[in-house]
């Protein structure tokens, strides 16, 4: 026969009875789902490791970047010791400008990166009292101006602090009342330096308005940190405390448009005793810290909405120096 015409038998003979083939009885019956069968529970179990809370998979979130270097606190903190050099400020800094704060400060910039904003203050040596061990202790009270950089000079001893432009006078002119949480937080952390101090045995005798300064946190510190003296007596100066209830009662009245400060009907009567504590004859810090006016403690994230706003209305005296 020819390979082109062959032919393809079909044996039937093997049919069964009941109508299946050979093949069929090879197989399980046929399903509406022959074509995919679900893969049980146990299987799947077999396949890949049990589940628990620590192996789900969590949508990884924003991871907000690093904050760049804003000022010398980040930039030159990272010293543990505090530098002292020999020599001119001006071989590592640039004069900006004057600010008017406690006295005059410079603004300098640092020559090489990050070129951080630093406050330059020029002392007398005869002015100088506290030692430099003193000025590095003071690094672990965060209610002090912080100096990082000692020039000397064979007259004077150039001051290197961090970057700070705010004072109390300037959240003084801000039309805006304070809180009565806002003024325990001012005394408080005031007191909280004047502590510092004690236990040091060091005074500090040039509070005012003007030498408490302030950062955008809402955080407080004391300028001219390097004119702490020796205390006279075993506890801190009664003059010092009477200005603290002094500047609390003073913050407490309401500015005028012309910045004049004018007394206020309302003044809470907690502030009111609180400076009446601080004028009297056997004021102590203790009392004065366990006063009923701070007792609800003294959070420094109360300020930085007001030290936000001084910063953005209040007046700035500044000068700029020669060839800058």
């Amino acid at each position: 026969m020819d390979q082109e015409h062959r032919l393809t038998r079909l044996e039937f003979g093997n049919i069964a009875q009941g109508g299946e083939s050979q093949v069929n009885k090879q197989r399980p019956p046929a399903s509406p789902r022959d074509h995919y069968v679900t893969p049980s529970e146990d299987q799947l179990n077999k396949k890949r490791p049990p589940s628990s809370p620590q192996h789900h998979y969590v949508t990884p979130t924003k991871v907000k970047p690093p904050r760049l270097p804003l000022g010398p606190r980040q930039d030159l903190a990272n010293a543990v010791q505090l530098i002292e050099k020999s020599g001119a400020v001006d071989e590592d800094y640039i004069p900006c400008f004057e600010l008017e704060l406690c006295g005059s400060y410079g603004v300098w910039q640092q020559k090489k990166s990050p070129k951080a904003i630093v406050l330059v203050r020029q002392r007398p040596r005869t002015v100088i009292q506290v030692t430099l061990s003193f000025l590095q202790d003071l690094k672990r009270c965060p209610h002090f101006l912080e100096c990082f950089e000692l020039f000397h000079t064979p007259d004077y001893l150039h001051l290197v602090y961090e970057y700070v432009d705010l004072n109390l006078v300037h959240i003084a002119t801000v039309p805006s009342r304070l809180t009565l949480e806002q003024l325990a937080s001012i005394a408080g952390q005031i007191l909280s330096a004047l502590r510092f101090l004690e236990e040091h045995r060091l005074q500090y005798t040039q509070l005012s308005m003007s030498t408490v300064l302030a950062t955008r946190s809402g955080l407080l510190k004391l300028g001219e940190p390097e004119l702490c003296h020796s205390l006279s007596a075993s506890r801190a100066d009664r003059r010092t405390l009477q200005a603290v209830g002094e500047i609390i009662l003073k913050l407490a009245h309401t500015p005028n448009h012309d910045n004049s400060l004018t007394p206020r009907r309302d003044v809470p009567a907690q502030v009111v005793d609180f400076n009446g504590l601080a004028v009297s004859q056997n004021v102590t810090l203790s009392k004065l810290m366990q006063h009923e006016f701070l007792s609800t403690g003294w959070d420094q994230s109360n300020l930085a909405p007001l030290i936000t706003l001084a910063a953005v209305c209040c007046y700035r005296s500044f000068r700029f120096c020669d060839g800058a």
